[in-house]
């Protein structure tokens, strides 16, 4: 039948691992930034989930049994 390439191996996840790396970092840096300038309790903490997005997707990216785990379970 053929053989199976492992998902880290394919050359469409390449692409797909760098966008989501550079919109991750990009959720990081928005949600930090924008946290530190509230004063509004609720937006804060909706800014900080925007953040804390972006550190999932950075995790998700790296798609290994240590990665994921870190990201599911804190």
């Amino acid at each position: 039948v053929g053989e199976w390439l492992s998902l880290s191996e394919a050359p469409l996840w390449a692409f797909w691992k760098e966008l989501l790396t550079v919109v991750a970092l990009a959720s990081i840096a928005f949600g930090a930034i924008a946290a530190a300038a509230q004063k509004n309790l609720k937006r804060l903490l909706a800014y900080l989930v925007v953040a804390e997005t972006g550190f999932w997707i950075l995790a998700l990216t790296e798609f290994d049994s240590g990665s994921i785990s870190a990201a599911l379970y804190g």
